[in-house]
């Protein structure tokens, strides 16, 4: 049994992780990587450490049975629930037998070799995508061999906003009238001098 841990895994940080691990291999076999994926983090519920051997299964396939002086395609796209991951890559030999059989142990691409080849890798591959609760899948086309890896996508739940906090303001116990002062003038001698006061007065 594998102990299987889910955690959220970018896969693409991961991807490119592997591929560097490869980087001596690929170019060793005259492989050109090509990678297509968004800039920014996708995220799954997944075991980095499987996912790792899955990528590590994939790439090790590719180093063996590409075709040099051929590129070969990493490609994540995203829907709101899913993340898909294709891998595709021309085989050196002829593909003469259907995925299926491709997947199963001990199978090489030529049909007539029985000795253990890449169906051990990638029947690996399948069973520890199925563990992560993800889904497998293999195309062939003439020489292109296509393997796609769908798993559920985790979408960043936006975060609470909170609501500005609004203090109560108190009321005073008592309220207290404030009259204006008016001056009253009684006398003629009052409004003379009031007169007097005032600017620009005779």
């Amino acid at each position: 049994n594998i102990a299987v841990n889910i955690t959220p895994t970018d896969v693409v940080e991961l991807l490119h992780q592997s591929i560097a691990e490869y980087a001596d291999r690929l170019e060793a076999g005259r492989l050109i990587p090509m990678v297509n994926a968004p800039a920014d983090k996708v995220v799954i519920p997944a075991d980095g450490r499987l996912l790792w051997r899955i990528y590590d299964n994939l790439l090790s396939n590719i180093c063996k049975y590409s075709m040099p002086d051929t590129r070969v395609y990493f490609d994540v796209a995203l829907s709101e629930v899913q993340v898909q991951i294709t891998v595709k890559n021309i085989s050196r030999e002829v593909l003469n037998i259907s995925a299926n059989e491709l997947k199963e142990r001990f199978v090489r691409g030529d049909s007539a070799r029985h000795t253990e080849g890449s169906g051990l890798g990638l029947s690996i591959a399948e069973s520890l995508t199925q563990l992560q609760g993800g889904s497998f899948h293999l195309f062939l086309d003439g020489d292109l061999f296509k393997a796609v890896l769908v798993f559920s996508r985790l979408t960043a739940e936006p975060e609470p906003v909170e609501e500005p906090v609004v203090e109560p303001v108190a009321e005073p116990d008592t309220l207290v009238e404030v009259k204006p002062e008016i001056a009253v003038i009684d006398s003629m001698t009052d409004r003379q001098a009031w007169r007097t006061d005032m600017p620009g007065s005779p």
